[in-house]
């Protein structure tokens, strides 16, 4: 990156960038002026209260390619990121908050508005310094219903416009905690574990060969973690692989 990069009009353009991350900063004012026009994945984790500022999102507008995106953000400022990269495939949510109701729809002036992220695949909810017992199960369960179960299954909600999602990932709980009807239901549960802290990887529309062959960056962090079981309703559990 060049050292002065004060000059109001200059623009810096790297053509051949396909993914950007950006850590522990709480602004980034310069962002505007990047050209990435083949950016596919980018991750922006901010120091802040993960309000999203006017110079990142016109940076986001600009790269048109985006398919992935990894950013630590407020339940206020879900609609805008929808707004801004309504297009994207992969989204993983570093949130401190249980109850994300805009993710599945939000309203304003008393309206419904288009639900966001239309074209999802996968989501993954990193619950950041948020004890495992205040997660809201039954918004997770809402979630599921809006967004994850097939139209063949009777409790799904699924707008006709969508497709479910094939994953939904969750961060930092306690297996103990869970108090959901949904997720029990899923064909597909990989539970991880480190340190204490347990992740799920979840699917109600893939087998276990199927979502274990997704590629690791397109669900966020969790898939940092070395040792995994696998278990589903179909088939028996597996042991803890190193």
């Amino acid at each position: 990156m060049p050292d002065d990069i004060t000059h109001p009009l200059e623009e810096y353009r790297f053509p051949n960038l396909k993914s950007l991350s950006i850590a522990e900063v709480d602004s980034f004012p310069w962002i505007r002026r990047l050209q990435a026009p083949n950016l596919t994945v980018f991750r922006f984790y901010t120091e802040g209260d993960g309000n999203l500022d006017n110079d990142c999102t016109e940076f986001l507008r600009s790269c048109k390619l985006l398919a992935t995106v990894e950013v630590k953000v407020g339940q206020n400022c879900i609609p805008l990121l929808a707004q801004v990269v309504p297009n994207i495939l992969h989204l993983t949510l570093r949130v401190k908050e249980s109850h994300l109701l805009s993710i599945t729809h939000w309203e304003e002036g008393g309206h419904s508005v288009t639900l966001p992220f239309p074209a999802l695949r996968t989501l993954t909810l990193c619950y950041e310094d948020l004890d495992s017992g205040m997660i809201n199960w039954q918004y997770f369960d809402e979630l599921v219903e809006k967004r994850c179960l097939p139209r063949s299954n009777v409790a799904s909600k699924l707008d006709s416009s969508l497709s479910p999602l094939q994953i939904l990932a969750i961060s930092d709980f306690q297996p103990t905690s869970i108090n959901s009807v949904h997720y029990h239901t899923a064909t597909v549960r990989i539970i991880r574990e480190s340190l204490g802290i347990f992740s799920a990887i979840l699917s109600w529309t893939l087998d276990r060969d199927q979502a274990l062959a997704q590629d690791p960056e397109l669900i966020g962090y969790i898939f940092e973690y070395q040792l995994y079981e696998i278990a589903s309703p179909r088939s028996k559990p597996l042991p803890m692989i190193t």
